[in-house]
């Protein structure tokens, strides 16, 4: 479990500001996502929500009570995910991370290539996205009066946001096969590519 917190905590730090400059995107969806399919639903909203306050501390200088919106939005969202993610017959992955290299690298190849895991994922994936660019649209809303819809259209369809989302829910799954071939290694690597797209975000 703490691993998985430290994790997110780390990728918490990837964030960009959006064009409208009222909110700002997370690049941290990936590991928070990750931990949906990996541990148990409580255990994973626990760590999305403790992450999240931490990252908001540690990285954005927010305000006490700002953290704890944040965190509690993600956690709803993490949650709500994890429930459809289970609903569909998902289960969580941790057993495979118990085992030896060799069965564990089986395992997860076997729930990863399954059409039906994809399907739960996918699934779980968009929930996630949508259910907190809901509440951050449905907050922002409500401190400056304008339409859910308007602020959604701003902060959360213009195309390189739209291309974001996309990119971090199909890194999800690159993050768990990494994890289940290569280890702590493969967190790493998943850190550097995170490190690429928000340089990429801060340029363009």
């Amino acid at each position: 479990t703490l691993l998985w917190v430290v994790l997110c905590v780390v990728s918490e730090h990837f964030w960009v500001k959006t064009p409208s400059g009222d909110s700002v995107q997370s690049l941290a969806a990936t590991a928070k996502l990750a931990t949906v399919l990996i541990l148990d639903p409580w255990t994973a909203v626990l760590v999305v929500f403790t992450s999240t306050v931490i990252g908001n501390f540690l990285f954005r200088r927010s305000m006490w009570y700002r953290a704890l919106y944040n965190g509690s939005q993600l956690m709803l969202a993490a949650g709500i995910a994890a429930l459809v993610y289970h609903s569909l017959g998902g289960h969580s992955l941790l057993d495979a991370f118990v085992q030896s290299r060799a069965s564990r690298t089986e395992l997860v190849l076997g729930a990863l290539g399954s059409r039906m895991f994809l399907t739960q994922f996918f699934a779980a994936g968009v929930v996630y996205i949508f259910v907190n660019n809901t509440l951050m649209a449905w907050l922002m809303s409500a401190m400056t009066g304008r339409r859910v819809w308007r602020v959604w259209r701003e902060n959360c369809l213009y195309p390189e946001e739209v291309q974001s989302s996309i990119t971090l829910v199909l890194l999800t799954p690159l993050l768990v096969l990494l994890y289940g071939i290569l280890g702590i290694l493969g967190l790493v690597l998943l850190i550097a590519c995170l490190a690429l797209v928000h340089q990429a975000n801060l340029r363009y």
